[in-house]
């Protein structure tokens, strides 16, 4: 694993400011299901998720203009408030007695921090990270996302829960994210690009932010993937896999806790791949669309074994094709969108991604019920590489190769202003667009319970 991208000081501090995040998140994971579960059913549990979609799914539009026209620093720092205080509200709402109003009401507000962190982390690390190093960048968070996500996180989550309190670990969650924001105020600015002369105009920026999407077959076709495997895989991955293994296959919550860890391997395999033999290369749709499509041989693959161990290598490969698969089309977006596109864009794939989540959380238990869960899994899997063949149309037809960056141009052939060295480049270096996602939101090709 090669970790000379940490050697810029400004992305070392971004990258340290996320793993700490990832953890938060992994508590958070844990505590948010202990304390709906316990007194109100998986169906409250559903609400509060929903909740926080319909947040961030409102707050994306708003969010992609901000990335695009604040400081991105400053942005970056907001959100992380706007969610260490939705997390205090919720501790404090549920100290004695859990009551579903207020957590679902926080719900949105943390929805909101997320949809307003996400588009402008994306052109943050575009700005902190040489072009030639924007795919070891990303792998480098497919290294935190399960070691502090999966692992850390939840563990320190449940330790939390059994000596303290299920509200008292909120608490450490919000503060995480405190914590995040002074490791952030040392960022520099990072101020936007300069845009055109007329006043600004919100509803003219985004119809240009649409514009450029539609014109470049590469990324709508990666967006419509993104659409249509998180519509099938969010109801998957958090219940149908467990009812699978739960009902069908008489496994324990330890075989879970294994399949996840297998998930993990996966995923930080990918990442060494990414790191040690793919990083020096342009990022390309076609390497991201086969990576995806082996997590879909995986997703149908879980519907077939009659034992829950024969699901690990399954995990795996799920793990490892996601990784790979959110690194390289998260490095498209950063080396090939303009800078000044790259929020509105970034929030564009976001939206996409998780528009139909609501309605895969919604619909997995009846599908559960008619289906069985173990063909559900099958056909979940099926409909996903359907999805992927948009954009390995695209990749097919010869749409990507006009999208290839050059040096000194823009993808749609417009020259590219070079850029003064930023704190945390190297001295020299052109910086263009790169970075990375999360989340979590959740753009294309990413995990579907990752949340950033």
């Amino acid at each position: 694993m090669r970790l000379g991208v940490l050697r810029h000081a400004g992305f070392a501090r971004l990258w340290t400011a996320q793993a700490l995040s990832l953890a938060g998140d992994g508590i958070y994971f844990v505590a948010i299901a202990w304390l709906v579960l316990d007194d109100h059913g998986p169906g409250a549990l559903g609400v509060v998720i929903l909740c926080w979609t319909l947040g961030n799914l409102a707050a994306l539009t708003p969010a992609g203009l901000l990335a695009d026209r604040r400081p991105r620093r400053n942005v970056l720092i907001f959100a992380d408030l706007v969610r260490a205080a939705a997390l205090l509200g919720m501790a404090i709402a549920c100290w004695n007695e859990v009551h579903l109003v207020p957590l679902a009401a926080l719900s949105v507000v943390q929805g909101i921090g997320d949809a307003l962190f996400a588009p402008s982390f994306l052109g943050t690390v575009a700005a902190l990270v040489p072009k030639q190093d924007v795919v070891r960048a990303n792998a480098l968070e497919q290294v935190a996302r399960p070691l502090c996500y999966r692992l850390l996180g939840p563990a320190v989550g449940g330790l939390l829960i059994s000596v303290w309190s299920a509200p008292g670990a909120l608490l450490i969650d919000a503060g995480t994210f405190v914590v995040c924001a002074i490791v952030m105020a040392g960022l520099p600015p990072l101020d936007p690009p300069p845009v055109e002369e007329h006043e600004p105009d919100a509803g003219r920026e985004w119809r240009a932010g649409l514009a450029y999407v539609r014109a470049r077959p590469w990324l709508w076709s990666g967006m419509v993937a993104g659409l249509v495997s998180n519509l099938v895989l969010w109801g998957t991955v958090e219940v149908l896999l467990p009812v699978r293994l739960h009902d069908d296959l008489g496994a324990q919550a330890t075989d879970y806790g294994l399949l996840l860890g297998a998930n993990g391997v996966g995923g930080l395999l990918g990442a060494w791949i990414l790191t040690s033999r793919l990083a020096d290369r342009p990022a390309g749709l076609a390497a991201a669309t086969g990576a995806w499509s082996l997590a879909a041989f995986a997703v149908a693959g879980y519907g077939v074994p009659e034992a829950s161990w024969q699901l690990l290598p399954l995990a795996g490969l799920y793990g490892f094709g996601m990784a790979v698969g959110g690194a390289l089309w998260t490095s498209c977006l950063q080396q090939r969108v303009p800078e000044g596109m790259l929020g509105r864009v970034g929030a564009l794939d976001t939206t996409a991604s998780n528009l139909l989540t609501p309605v895969s959380l919604l619909g997995a238990g009846p599908a559960a019920a008619f289906f069985g869960a173990g063909p559900a899994l099958l056909i979940a899997g099926s409909v996903m590489l359907a999805g992927l063949l948009v954009p390995a149309m695209a990749v097919l037809t010869g749409a990507e190769r006009g999208a290839r960056p050059t040096t000194g141009e823009h993808d749609d052939g417009g020259q590219r202003p070079l850029a003064a060295p930023r704190a945390g480049a190297e001295p020299g270096a052109e910086l263009t667009g790169l970075a990375q996602h999360q989340a979590l939101d959740v753009p294309a090709g990413r995990d579907p319970d990752e949340r950033l």
